[in-house]
């Protein structure tokens, strides 16, 4: 029997366990499908007869949907329920995914059932975050937090492992065939054994849409603007810089609004709480750190080895293996040690798998990567189960909209401009290395002519043809050339990454020691 739970009501141990493993079923599923859209792009839009840049615009309605998701979310399972809101989520998806294949496949209507299923995705993980919130009080939150930091980062691993094969096997639009069946599934196990909640529609008539509209706003345009500006040359494209602009003054209003305002849409208090705060900081310098798994490397296997989504992750696979140890002995630690000693260690995991990864040579392929791989799984379970401890400590429950919304905001704004960010600088990095290598190539340098004249023959031993010879040998040449390019960039990247996550390691000091857990509270219990 499906029991009832009230607003602002302690709730049972066995409803609040059930929640949290339905939900984080559910964060994990609705997080493999924004990722997995996002990766199979290209083969998407070959299925919808769609341009490259036609479809790359499906695939940032996505993300621009799910950044305003975030930012309701909790608003939204506060007036509903997480009963109504997961069975609701995952049957929008579903039929979206069914009408994706029966309706036109035109590009107005491609975007708009994209953003609808963005929206709903978006929705998932931050559900699960309000439920750790609610139903567990701060002494007993720790395994809950865990388990949300699980399960928003597993999806890393499985994409593209599951959009290579989906397309491998279904065809370019195969991730719809998936969103056809797996939110069926949780849609009824939600409406099976969630709580029953009584809707309270009147808070959303009591909320502060103003504030709301212009934090979506502007989080929207600044979501467009990344996403697009690298394909479009940034600066270069005229419309990129006023929606820059207009982003931030939106943002900027929006911020205004939440100072002045009786009801704020969220408390901007809890960023002057020093662990609030710094976790924020650090949750964004994880967003560089989790490119290499999510871009860096299937963009380094892609380009020096010609890989496919699908081959690239049988080696992304590896990042599950480190997140299967990581997080759990991070939730041990957090229990009887220092948590700012977890973070740490999280951050030099992370470097350590970067600078691992600068190595690369052109001849690299997927086995080299495995170990980095491993290890950035297991700095991924010590770090954000570290970060989301120490952004949620002493956060009182009405406190947690405000939570979830603002750390999912982080995750999905910091995993845009991250992915901006290091692919212009991947872009600048090559085309130095190349200017460096053309003019180091030439009739002059000893070691090239020598490398011309081994290829040279080479390819004499294939064709009697010496000018094809000479030609082929050229064209080697400029291959290689090329690949070094690459190579070299990738280890620019890599290495950058690394720096980036040390110089993160100087706010460690600022956080507190963070108090020993005290001993289990039952869900729902009094704090001591």
């Amino acid at each position: 029997m499906i029991q009832t739970i009230e607003a602002g009501k302690p709730v049972a141990p066995g409803i609040a366990w059930t929640g949290l493993a339905v939900t984080g079923l559910a964060a994990v599923a609705g997080g493999l499908s924004l990722q997995s859209h996002g990766l199979a792009g290209s083969d998407l839009g070959g299925a919808l007869r769609l341009s490259a840049d036609e479809a790359s615009w499906v695939t940032t309605a996505g993300s621009v949907a799910e950044g305003v998701a975030v930012l309701i979310a909790a608003q939204l399972t506060g007036a509903f329920g997480i009963r109504r809101i997961v069975a609701g989520a995952s049957l929008v998806i579903s039929v979206m995914a069914l009408v994706m294949k029966v309706s036109p496949r035109d590009l107005e209507t491609s975007i708009g059932i994209r953003a609808l299923e963005g929206f709903a995705c978006g929705l998932l993980p931050v559900v699960m975050m309000v439920w750790s919130m609610r139903a567990f009080p701060p002494p007993s939150r720790a395994l809950p937090l865990m388990l949300f930091a699980f399960c928003s980062s597993f999806p890393s691993a499985l994409a593209p492992l599951v959009a290579g094969t989906a397309t491998d096997h279904l065809g370019g639009s195969g991730v719809f065939l998936l969103d056809l069946v797996w939110p069926l599934a949780i849609c009824l196990v939600s409406l099976l054994t969630l709580p029953h909640e009584r809707a309270a529609p009147e808070r959303l008539l009591a909320l502060d849409w103003p504030g709301f509209l212009l934090l979506g706003g502007g989080v929207a345009m600044l979501l467009i603007a990344v996403t697009q500006g690298e394909r479009r040359f940034w600066l270069e494209t005229h419309w990129i810089a006023p929606l820059l602009a207009g982003s931030i003054l939106l943002l900027a209003l929006g911020v205004v609004r939440l100072l002045t305002a009786k009801a704020p849409y969220f408390d901007l208090g809890l960023l002057t709480k020093t662990t609030f705060a710094i976790g924020m900081a650090e949750a964004l310098s994880l967003r560089f750190a989790l490119l290499m798994a999510s871009f860096a490397v299937p963009q380094a296997l892609a380009r020096l080895q010609g890989f496919r989504i699908e081959q690239s992750g049988e080696t992304i696979i590896w990042l599950a293996a480190g997140q299967l140890i990581g997080f759990p002995l991070a939730w041990l630690w957090l229990d009887k040690r220092d948590g700012r000693w977890a973070l740490g260690l999280g951050l030099a995991s992370f470097a350590g798998a970067a600078m691992l990864s600068s190595l690369v040579t052109p001849a690299w392929s997927g086995e080299q990567f495995a170990a980095a791989m491993v290890l950035a799984g297991f700095g991924q379970g010590f770090f954000l189960t570290s970060v989301v401890t120490f952004a949620t400590y002493d956060i009182p429950p009405p406190a947690g909209a405000t939570a979830a919304g603002l750390f999912n905001l982080t995750r999905v704004i910091g995993t845009a401009g991250a992915t901006a960010a290091v692919g212009y600088f991947l872009r600048i990095r090559e085309n130095y290395h190349s200017a460096r290598l053309v003019e180091a190539v030439t009739s002059r340098n000893d070691a090239a002519n020598l490398r011309l004249d081994d290829l040279t023959r080479t390819y004499n031993a294939i064709t009697p043809d010496a000018g094809a010879a000479q030609g082929a040998a050229l064209s080697a040449l400029a291959k290689e050339a090329t690949g070094q390019a690459f190579t070299l960039a990738f280890s620019d990247v890599f290495l950058t990454i690394a720096v980036i996550l040390v110089i993160f390691t100087l706010l460690l000091p600022i956080l507190p020691r963070l108090p020993l857990n005290a001993p289990p509270v039952a869900p729902g219990a009094a704090r001591p």
